[in-house]
């Protein structure tokens, strides 16, 4: 959107950093597979604590000439009461069964 400044969401970084989670919060990330040309890796979510987790293309396939893959990550708030001002960690996992890609998650709900 023209006019608008970027922020910590929109950087592709190889973690997820959600600074003021109200409700829901959406990132996409974009990951480049360096290792076998036809891997396919599932994921596995651990989220952070009064949170809910979900990645839009669970499986990531990749094929002769596809090295870039992307995927989306909502994050919802579920924690009913605030009770600290601080952040909750967790991580999610990509994993071909050999190689595994761990991306860490944190979150300050506000």
């Amino acid at each position: 959107m023209p006019g608008t400044k970027p922020t910590i969401l929109d950087i592709n970084l190889p973690s997820i950093t959600i600074p003021d989670l109200e409700n829901v919060t959406t990132v996409r990330r974009t990951v480049t597979n360096v290792g076998h040309p036809k891997s396919v890796y599932q994921v596995e979510v651990e989220p952070p604590q009064g949170t809910a987790v979900m990645v839009r293309a669970g499986v990531l396939v990749s094929g002769p000439g596809i090295s870039k893959l992307s995927f989306e990550v909502e994050v919802t708030a579920t924690a009913t009461e605030k009770t600290d001002t601080g952040y909750y960690f967790g991580s999610m996992t990509w994993s071909d069964g050999l190689h595994s890609v761990r991306i860490p998650i944190a979150v300050r709900m506000v």
